[in-house]
């Protein structure tokens, strides 16, 4: 799974802590991975020893768990303070500890990767194989104390989160609200230790057969009901009102009789009718990458985008033309 290159992902001279819920399949694979040998960090799991690793203009410093992995599910959190302390934990415990040559002294030259990845730690730990759940990253320091609450309460939506994935819709899209979707590629679903997990079932797992000779080289959340898409080189532009409730969530609470759930559907449909502007994004047909949306005030009609002469035209459904380009 990819994530963007984008400024609220940058760990440049800033504390900085990495969690994730693992069932692994395997001994040793890459669970989180950003950066390489100039500037980065990994997470990654090596004879069922999880490590933690730091690269700070060069200079490595990796701390390994005392413990090793046992069945069934782990917490697995790293940790690098402001004072360069970096602290592993492995189910709510302190399992490792040192101190860093400094904090991540750069932009990494290499994106955000969850299951694989290499540079930052010496040699690698190959891919990861297995189930992985409730992602996040904080640009602080989590206190033993907040990760034990982390660790006893994994269904709570993380206070303070860059980067926040749960899963639980099929796809890595992020639930922070700073959009920093990922995009994943031959990556199936599974039970989560919360709801639904990431199955990363590795290049000879046998997956499941999809039925279909058409194969997608990735998938992309956009959160927005897509209305108009047009495509122009190797960019394809997708607008619509923004999509602002999880439709199973809502069936479940419906199910439930939960009167809350009345004012979410009543947005949405303000949403749909729109009442509530919309956006315009552009995606990478090739790597799935998105930018960072163009909004509108209103969204667009059916099949509403045109592109001509390098302009984009949108007609939208408050009987406005707007153009934008050269």
């Amino acid at each position: 799974v990819l994530f963007p290159d984008v400024d609220v992902l940058d760990p440049t001279n800033t504390p900085i802590t990495i969690e994730a819920w693992v069932l692994p399949d395997t001994a040793s694979g890459t669970v989180f991975h950003h950066g390489g040998p100039q500037q980065g960090l990994a997470i990654d799991i090596r004879d069922k020893k999880a490590g933690f690793h730091i690269r700070s203009s060069t200079e490595l410093t990796s701390i390994t768990s005392s413990e090793a992995l046992t069945e069934g599910w782990h917490h697995l959190v790293g940790s690098l303070a402001a004072d360069n302390k970096m602290s592993l934990y492995l189910d709510g415990r302190l399992v490792a500890e040192g101190t860093s040559k400094g904090l991540v002294g750069g932009r990494p030259k290499n994106p955000m990767y969850l299951g694989n990845g290499q540079g930052v730690a010496e040699g690698t730990a190959g891919p990861y194989n297995g189930l992985l759940d409730q992602f996040v990253v904080y640009h602080k320091a989590l206190t033993l104390e907040e990760v034990q609450r982390r660790f006893e309460a994994p269904d709570e939506k993380p206070e303070g989160a860059v980067l926040y994935c749960n899963f639980d819709n099929g796809d890595s899209r992020d639930s922070s609200g700073n959009d920093a979707h990922g995009v994943g590629a031959a990556v199936e679903t599974g039970k989560g230790k919360v709801g639904a997990a990431l199955w990363f079932k590795g290049n000879n797992a046998g997956g499941a057969k999809s039925g279909s000779f058409v194969k997608h080289t990735w998938d992309r959340y956009v959160p927005i009901v897509a209305r108009s898409m047009a495509l122009a080189g190797k960019t394809v532009l997708v607008s619509g009102p923004p999509d602002t409730i999880d439709e199973e969530y809502a069936f479940e609470r419906l199910a439930a009789k939960d009167p809350a759930i009345l004012k979410e559907l009543d947005e949405q449909n303000e949403a749909l009718e729109g009442h509530r502007g919309a956006k315009m994004w552009a995606v990478n047909v090739e790597t799935g990458e998105q930018s960072s949306g163009l909004e509108l005030t209103s969204p667009p009609v059916w099949d509403g985008i045109t592109i001509a002469q390098g302009r984009v035209i949108v007609a939208t459904v408050d009987g406005r033309v707007q153009c934008f380009g050269k």
